[in-house]
Formats: C-alpha cells, structure tokens, sequence
C-alpha cells in the first residue's frame, strides 16, 4: 500500500512539474462528444429549468454554465494546455464554433434509448442524447462550418486533420440508468460488449470523416461515488465488500472489467487504423491517485466519499433531493472535496486529474 500511494503522489507531482513546460502542438480545435464530464452547456440549452442551470453550480467560478461542478472540467484544462478558448456547447446560438465545439450532454449514453426502453431501464435523465446522435451534431456542425470554405469534402478532412476529438467517460451513464433500475452487476456485465462496440462504431466514423487524432478515456471508480454508496451499500453489510477509502468493490472491479474491454477494443482499431492516433486515457487510476494523495492535494479524508453539496445522510446525498434542489446546500470550499455532487466531481478533482493526464496526452498528440 505505502509502495502504491508513493508512486501515484510520484505521477501527480511529475504531472504538476510537466504542466510548466510548454508543449507545441499541432491541433488547433476540440470536438467532444460524451456526457456530464464534458457538457459545457449543452443540458440547460435542451433544458432551462435543469438544476446546473443555476447556482451552487459553478460557484466556484462565480456563475452557472450548465457544466455539472462548481467549476471548469477535464476537457477546459485541455483546452487551456493546448492554448485554446474553453470549448462552447454546440447548443449555444451564440457561440463561435472556430476552435471546435463540445455536443456532449449530461446523461450522454453509448446505446440507444430503445436499449434502455426494451429492457425496463428507466433514463436518469429523460432529455439527454446518445452517442450516435451526438455523432449526427457533430457532422452537421462541421458541414455547417465548411459550408462557406473551400471544397467542402476538403475543409471537413483538413480541419479534422487539425482536431483532437474526444469521446469521452461514455458507457458511465448506460450503467447509471441500469443500476439505478435495479438491474445486477451480472445482468450489466452482458451490455459491455455492446456499450463497447457502439463506441468503437462512433470512433470508426470519425477516422472516416477524416479524424486524425482520437481520445478516448476510461471510467472513474464509480463505487467510490457517494451516490452508489447512498443507493447501494444496504446489501454490503460486511467489511470485504469495501477498500481502504470505503469504496464499493464491486463495482469498482466491474469498472476495471469494462476499461481493460475498451482499452482491448482500442488497441484492435488503432492497428486498423494505423495512420490515426487513438488514445485511451486512463481516468480510472487518475481518480485513484487523489484518494492515495488525498491530505497532501489538499481533500479531506472524512468527506473522500461524501458530497459538497446536498442534503441528508452519511454520504450526503438524495437521489430525490439532488444538488440544488430546495433544502440542499453546498460546502463552503469545494477544493477540499473530491466529489461535488455525489455523481459528478470538484473543480478540484477534475483539475488534479487533468495534472496527471495532459502531460502524457500532449506528448502523444
């Protein structure tokens, strides 16, 4: 145990040292397609009335814009490594979509609706867009950019020759919406293959349409969640079913399954695509690190599991009552919790992960 938390203090502060040295990069825009970790906006433009319309979120940064913290997340840090303006939801009317554009959208699933629909999974977020559709936003915002270039075909390859594209955290909410229906471990585990495979279809796509450079991470422990913890620790009565941090093992050894799936899957298409860089992020150990280095980056080890804001219980979380609801409040510094709302994360959170993940993606890209 001491051995490991050296080494992940050793990464993050190799991260922190790398992050002070200047890369040169050749991509001059972001595309994203995905869920909550990289909505910047799009959720309040399909749903104003949505709770990260309004404060507590962002009240880091001082004001609300639809992204599910109290600040910026993982892709903002990418977009400022890479010298880029934050990346504007494809939703805003308003925005300039010269340096690309995020389409991803809280809930953001890999399978259809009519998956979740056959099987009696009801969606946790009843307006979100899969994967294949935010595939179809994204296409028809880069025609609509290309529309007055040069040669369509053309500007549409050359621009993506020049973008990094992620598609990113998705299969996250596919389990959400299953685990939250009361489906089992066991029964979810048959949906992998699938989750995997649209994603791999998604990415296919955008290598055909000219795509040079895709990113692709992996999920975050999600038993560390103080949702999963709220919802599903009646049946874990005995010390085994958590580690050290008292998070879920079971579920958090479900994600590792899935990851070493996609990462599998990933490694077999970049040798069928071998003029494109497909990278696979590893969010998962990323996470790990910060509940290993916890005191010395500053989050508390009493609230390593429990929400910032919300209302009720010993991880601080309500399903019915979420951040933002009526009677919920938020913790005063945000940057000494890892989770903001029992699903999604900190500021601080995403901006020590992006400390670990950008010097290795930089060089790669």
């Amino acid at each position: 145990m001491k051995g490991e938390c050296a080494f992940w203090v050793f990464m993050l502060l190799s991260g922190v040292l790398a992050q002070s040295i200047k890369f040169s990069s050749p991509v001059e825009s972001i595309y994203v397609l995905g869920n909550a970790f990289s909505d910047t906006g799009n959720i309040i433009r399909l749903n104003p009335n949505a709770l990260p319309a309004r404060l507590p979120y962002g009240q880091t940064i001082g004001r609300a814009t639809g992204r599910l913290s109290d600040g910026l997340l993982i892709i903002d840090y990418i977009a400022k490594a890479l010298e880029l303006p934050l990346t504007p939801p494809s939703l805003d009317t308003t925005a300039s979509f010269d340096k690309g554009a995020s389409f991803a959208v809280d809930g953001g699933t890999a399978l259809n609706n009519s998956f979740f629909a056959e099987r009696g999974i009801q969606l946790i977020v009843p307006q979100t867009i899969p994967l294949y559709q935010q595939l179809e936003w994204f296409e028809t915002n880069i025609n609509n950019y290309c529309a007055t270039k040069e040669t369509e075909s053309d500007c549409v390859k050359n621009r993506l020759q020049k973008s990094v594209i992620f598609v990113s955290v998705m299969g996250d909410d596919d389990f959400n919406n299953a685990f939250v229906s009361g489906k089992s471990i066991s029964e979810v585990q048959t949906y992998v293959p699938l989750i995997v495979r649209s994603i791999i279809d998604v990415v296919k796509e955008i290598i055909k349409l000219g795509g040079k450079r895709i990113v692709v991470p992996g999920n975050i422990p999600i038993g560390c969640r103080p949702a999963y913890l709220t919802l599903f620790s009646n049946g874990t009565n005995n010390t085994n079913g958590y580690d050290l941090f008292g998070c879920l093992r079971s579920f958090n050894v479900f994600v590792e399954l899935y990851n070493h799936d996609l990462q599998t899957a990933l490694i077999s298409l970049q040798q069928e695509f071998p003029q494109a860089i497909i990278l696979y992020e590893d969010f998962y150990n990323a996470f790990r690190s910060l509940l290993l280095g916890a005191p010395l980056l500053g989050f508390k080890r009493e609230t390593l599991v429990k929400a910032c804001c919300g209302i009720g219980g010993q991880y601080n979380f309500d399903l019915n009552r979420m951040c933002g609801s009526i009677g919920t409040t938020a913790c005063p510094n945000p940057s000494t919790y890892i989770s903001w709302d029992g699903v999604h994360l900190t500021q601080e959170a995403y901006r020590r992960i992006s400390q670990i993940i950008i010097p290795n993606l930089l060089l790669k890209l």
